[in-house]
């Protein structure tokens, strides 16, 4: 699963799961080099996939790679396994040491002039950010009253997902997206 990426995302698989249709993971498995077939040996070994009899087939985890999974996390595993990520992740030892941001070490010039440089990385992590948003509207707007407030601003809240919703919830409240031009 890379930022290329997860084929997980091509693979229709019935419902029922194992033995419901021929063309399912273990048909792509069978294509693809002996890696690749370990890499889905070790998701079903973490739940991701489910193995058996050397087929594979989706789990509920697994259909949350998909992009039409209403709850899809799709683009932020996609997003996380980014190598500027990668590269933040590998300097751990740095924040743990000074308190300061592995990222910023990364890149000195900051995380959004890297965007505005690589446009397919700030697309990735746009879409991570709009779906990690999506997942938690229902939490966000089920669970804290707005009642006493009259205005609710977003700040950075890429295309005002949950500022919709929370709006949508209490029409009584007026709101304010702020966000970044691209």
């Amino acid at each position: 699963m890379s930022a290329r990426g997860c084929r997980i995302q091509r693979i229709r698989i019935g419902a029922g799961g194992l033995g419901q249709r021929r063309c399912g993971l273990w048909r792509i498995a069978q294509s693809v080099s002996d890696s690749k077939i370990r890499v889905l040996r070790l998701l079903s070994c973490h739940g991701i996939l489910e193995s058996r009899d050397g087929k594979f087939a989706h789990t509920p985890a697994s259909q949350l790679l998909r992009s039409d999974h209403p709850r899809s996390m799709r683009s932020f595993v996609r997003m996380i396994g980014l190598p500027v990520n990668w590269a933040a992740y590998g300097k751990l030892d740095h924040t743990v040491r000074t308190g300061q941001s592995a990222m910023s070490q990364v890149l000195p010039d900051g995380l959004f002039r890297y965007f505005a440089d690589h446009p397919e990385v700030s697309q990735i992590f746009n879409q991570a950010m709009m779906g990690k948003a999506q997942a938690q509207i229902a939490g966000v707007v089920g669970n804290y009253s707005f009642s006493d407030f009259n205005l609710i601003g977003d700040i950075g809240g890429g295309q005002g997902h949950l500022l919709e919703a929370v709006l949508a919830a209490n029409p009584h409240l007026r709101g304010v997206l702020l966000r970044r031009l691209t």
